[in-house]
Parts: structure tokens; sequence; C-alpha cells
């Protein structure tokens, strides 16, 4: 998270993997109506949605005033392309990404995360984690409801306790992409809009990819996650600090996917390699991994150790 400094190139295409290529079997309307409508409402209970969701921001502009989401005609492969249609065709200029994730929820389920907005030079003298934590957005997503073709979101964004973006049961058919929109509040006079596409395909279970607890979820020191109850707030660790290990080289270079721990004081421990792209580049990711910050996970108000996921994104050098 807290990955202002990339180039919408940095971020890369969407995780569409799980996305493309899948066929509902038409056999349910074979069936007889009552065994028919048995059927459907067994598949809704086994239905779950992948939201991808990219955060943007938007300086020199004020948020249109109408809470309803923005239908895009089109779902994008690509965050340059999605970039492209809301300068281009929505006439938003200054438009910058600043965070995208998806995550696998079912029909009930939510997540939050936080995203930090603004740049951390690595070695840079420490600022205190108030002064940070201000810098921070708190998102939620929440499934409320899913079928073949459409998801029930309902989606927040709160910055200093202030609630930017809210919107409850918005329907979001399959593969559609959505944009919401609302004013940051700035302590500078310029204004500032922050806008989110969101991206919903509607999969089995099976197929969901990305959940929740794979992404972050409380655990020890020696990384056994921890029970948690319905009551229970958990707020994953949020990225202020990225080391992207930069070499000379003409090979084509990605990214690998690494796991680790974060302390309660925001480092990186018992850090590992979860999706290889080059064994050769493996020591490097893991030394830049464990160089990220991180403000601490909290559960409850209360800093705690927990899992989490993050890119290592190789660059090469001229």
């Amino acid at each position: 998270m807290g990955e202002a400094r990339r180039s919408s190139r940095a971020f890369g295409r969407f995780e569409r993997g799980a996305l493309l290529g899948l066929i509902l079997v038409g056999a349910v309307g074979m069936l007889i109506p009552e065994v028919r409508a048995q059927s459907r409402v067994a598949e809704r209970a086994r239905l779950g949605a992948s939201v991808t969701m990219v955060l943007y921001r938007a300086r020199g502009r004020r948020a249109d005033s109408n809470p309803e989401p923005v239908r895009l005609a089109q779902t994008f492969d690509s965050l340059d392309a999605e970039v492209t249609y809301l300068r281009k065709v929505l006439g938003i200029e200054q438009v910058t990404p600043v965070h995208i994730r998806s995550v696998g929820l079912m029909p009930g389920e939510r997540f939050q995360d936080g995203v930090f907005l603004g740049d951390r030079t690595p070695g840079r003298d420490p600022e205190g984690m108030d002064h940070l934590a201000r810098r921070v957005i708190q998102r939620t997503v929440a499934l409320n409801s899913v079928s073949r073709t459409e998801a029930s979101l309902s989606v927040a964004l709160i910055h200093r306790e202030r609630t930017i973006v809210r919107v409850e049961g918005v329907g979001v058919r399959h593969f559609e992409t959505i944009l919401l929109e609302g004013t940051l509040s700035e302590e500078a006079g310029e204004p500032h809009a922050m806008l989110m596409t969101i991206t919903v395909t509607v999969l089995p279970l099976a197929h969901l990819r990305n959940r929740p607890r794979e992404l972050s979820a409380p655990c020890d020191e020696y990384g056994r996650v921890l029970a948690t109850g319905p009551e229970d707030v958990f707020l994953p660790p949020v990225l202020i600090e990225r080391v992207t290990p930069k070499f000379p080289s003409r090979r084509p270079m990605g990214s690998i996917l690494l796991e680790g721990i974060v302390t309660p004081e925001g480092r990186v421990i018992n850090a590992r390699v979860v999706r290889p792209f080059d064994r050769e580049m493996e020591a490097f990711a893991l030394e830049a991994f464990q160089r990220f910050r991180f403000l601490p996970a909290q559960l409850n108000g209360r800093p705690i150790h927990a899992t989490v996921r993050e890119e290592v994104i190789f660059q090469t050098v001229p």
C-alpha cells in the first residue's frame, strides 16, 4: 500500500487470470420448474465475487456532489487503458493512480484496509505513527449479495474520521466497472478528489483468489494465525515505504510475491517467497521486502503482529 510514487506502468495489468474464460453451464434451463428454482438457490449459495479496486488522486478537482456511481462504458484490461479513459472520455485530467487491490469475497463478507497517501524516502528519519496515520485512507468494501449477473456492494472511504465516499447496496453487474469519487480534506488550499473504480467479476467460490485472510491476518510472533470473531475489527498493515530493486539487465523484469510477518513496530520478519519470477532474483526480493516499512496492523484498535503479502517489483536501469 501507499504506492503513490509508482507510475501507472508499475501497477501492471489487473490480476485477471481467474477472470476470463469462465463459462457457467446453462443446463439448469432443462430442469422442471421446481428443481430449477432449487438449483438457482443452491447456485447463488456457491457464488462469490472478485472485487478489483483502483484508487486515484485528482489534484485541483472538486468531486461531484452527486453520490451516484458513474458506470464506465467498458471494463479495461490494463491500468493504462483505464487512466486514458478517465482523462479523455470523462475529462479528469490530473488523475494519478495511488493503489490497486483485488479481493475475493463471499456474500456477507467485508474487507478493510488502509492506503497511505504520500511519499516516503527510504532511510529518512522516522515520523511519528500518529502523524503517518493521518495520511491514511481507510477503505471498507462489503459484498451484500451476489447472483450470476450482479453483485451488491457497500463501500466506504474515510480520511481523518471524515467520510469521503459511502455507498450502500450499489449494484454492479458481472464484469462491469463503476467509478466513485469524493473530496479529500486537505490542509493546503488546493482541492483534491479521490476516485475509485470498482470492477466486479462473479465467480464460483472455488475460483476465488486473494481471500481476505490470504492477504493479511492477525497472528502471533511466530506466524500462527489468531482466531477472531464477527465482533472483532482487524485492520491490515499499511505499506508506507517500498524498496524497488534495480538492475542493469536486458532480461524481462517482473515481480515476486512474498509473504512475511509485520511486527507492531512496522518491520518485516520471517519473509518467504510465495510466487517466484526468477530464482536468481529471490535473494534480492527478500532483502528488499525486509526493508519495507508499514504502519502496523490493528486488532480492535491495538497494534498486533500480522501476516502480509506484497509484490516486490524489479526495474531495469538503462
